[in-house]
């Protein structure tokens, strides 16, 4: 396969992964938005996903890739610290 075949590849690959990423976000978001006004939790803020661009460099130091890491979020005052707690585990894993 050559060069310009491969990134043309590449390209749709990655307009195809985003565009599936794309539409669970927006199915999610829209199940959030329908939960019935009487249903457990109901009270609380909905749920929404954070996107985060993020960038990787091979061991060489090269550029490694990339994307858009979503996370879907509900932050609850009650339970603040829990959030907190977790977001920075969560950082140290991702070695930030």
């Amino acid at each position: 396969m050559n060069q310009s075949l491969l990134e043309e590849h590449k390209h749709k690959a990655r307009a195809w992964f985003e565009s599936l990423r794309d539409d669970i976000c927006a199915a999610f978001e829209a199940l959030e938005d329908s939960l019935p006004a009487e249903a457990p939790l109901a009270d609380r803020a909905v749920g929404r996903f954070v996107r985060t661009p993020w960038q990787r460099t091979s061991p060489n130091d090269a550029p490694g890739g990339g994307g858009v890491m979503a996370c879907l979020l509900r932050i609850a005052n009650d339970h603040g610290n829990f959030v907190l707690h977790f977001l920075g585990r969560a950082r140290r894993h991702e070695g930030v």
